[in-house]
C-alpha cells in the first residue's frame, strides 16, 4: 500500500535541539546542545529566491545507517518524520526536542520539503507527492516544490558542532519569458498561462531521494504563476519525459495562443527549463 501526501509548504534551513553521547563522554554530552544545519545547494535552481518564510517546515528522519538499504517504514527508525518549522527572527523550533541517546549504531539522517503527516508504518521507499495544479500566485508556487537531503555517518564525534543537511530540489522547473514592444500587464496574463499534458503525481524513494511520476492516471494541466514585473511565467514540474504537441497555452488580450513542442522534452530532477515566447515580430491586435 502506497502512501498519499499532498504537499503544503516550503523549507529547506533547520535548526533544533539534539543531543549526542558517546559512552567515554557522557557528562559532556548531556550538558551540550548541538543543532543541525541545512542549506540548500547552490548548484540547483529555486523557487524561493528571497529565502525561506515563517511557517516554512521540513520533516527529519533519524536511523540505523547500516540498515538503510533495507529500511522502509518510518516506525523502524530511531526518529521518524520529525517536523521542525521557521518562525522568522526567532529560528527554527521542532515539536518535539531530541536528545542523543547511547545509540548503539551509526545514524543516517533524511530530510526533506515540505513537511506532511503520515501514518508512519508505510513504505517510505514508494511514496505519493500530489503536484498541484493550481501554482498560480507565488505562495502556491513555493508550496509545490519538493526538497530533499542526506547525511550519513552521524556519530557525536564527526558532528558535534551541527549535523549538515544538503539539500537538492527533486522536481523540475519551467519558465517562460514573454516578450513584447510594450509591457505584458497581469491583466493580460493572470491566470491565463498554463502548461498541458503533465503528470503531476511523483513517487519519491524518501530513502535515495529518486522520484518518478505514476502513469497511471490522465496528464493534467497545470495553472501557471505570473509574474508582471519580470514578464514570465512559473511552475514545478515533476520530472518526465513530455510529447511532441501542444503544450503551453495562455491567454493575451482576449485571445487563446499555443505553444507546441517541436520534439520530445525530457525534464530531468533538479533543472530549469526555460522558453521564450516573442510578440515582437507578430503583432497581436
Amino acid at each position: 500500500m502506497k502512501t498519499v501526501i499532498y504537499l503544503q509548504t516550503l523549507i529547506v534551513i533547520l535548526s533544533f535541539l539534539f543531543h549526542s553521547c558517546s559512552s567515554e563522554e557522557v557528562d559532556k554530552c548531556d550538558k551540550e546542545i548541538i543543532t543541525f544545519l541545512p542549506a540548500v545547494s547552490v548548484s540547483t535552481r529555486s523557487t524561493m529566491e528571497r529565502g525561506f518564510e515563517e511557517g516554512d517546515k521540513i520533516g527529519i528522519f533519524l536511523f540505523d545507517q547500516n540498515k538503510a538499504a533495507k529500511w522502509k517504514y518510518g516506525s523502524e527508525c530511531w526518529v521518524s518524520n520529525i517536523p521542525v518549522e521557521y518562525n522568522g527572527s526567532v529560528g527554527w523550533d521542532s515539536e518535539m526536542q531530541l536528545y542523543w541517546q547511547k545509540v548503539p549504531y551509526t545514524l543516517m539522517g533524511i530530510g526533506y520539503y515540505p513537511y506532511a503527516s503520515s501514518t508512519l508504518d508505510k513504505d517510505f521507499t514508494n511514496v505519493y507527492f500530489q503536484l498541484p495544479n493550481d501554482q498560480s500566485n507565488r505562495k502556491l508556487l513555493r508550496q509545490s516544490d519538493f526538497l530533499w537531503a542526506s547525511t550519513t555517518d552521524i556519530i557525536y564525534e564527526k558532528y558535534n558542532g551541527g549535523i549538515p543537511l544538503l539539500f537538492n530540489h527533486l522536481f523540475s522547473k519551467l519558465t517562460v519569458s514573454f516578450i513584447n514592444t510594450t509591457s505584458i500587464t497581469n491583466s493580460d496574463m493572470k491566470n491565463g498561462v498554463q502548461v498541458t499534458n503533465v503528470y503531476n503525481r511523483a513517487i519519491v524513494n524518501l530513502v535515495t531521494g529518486e522520484v518518478s511520476y505514476e502513469s497511471s492516471i490522465s496528464p493534467q494541466v497545470i495553472q501557471m504563476y505570473y509574474d508582471e514585473n519580470r514578464q514570465t511565467a512559473e511552475a514545478i514540474i515533476i520530472p518526465q519525459s513530455v510529447p511532441v504537441g501542444q503544450w503551453i497555452n495562455f491567454k493575451y488580450k482576449g485571445r487563446f495562443y499555443h505553444y507546441q513542442l517541436q520534439e520530445p522534452l525530457i525534464l530531468e530532477s533538479g533543472k530549469e527549463y526555460k522558453i521564450t515566447i516573442r510578440f515582437i515580430n507578430c503583432p497581436i491586435k
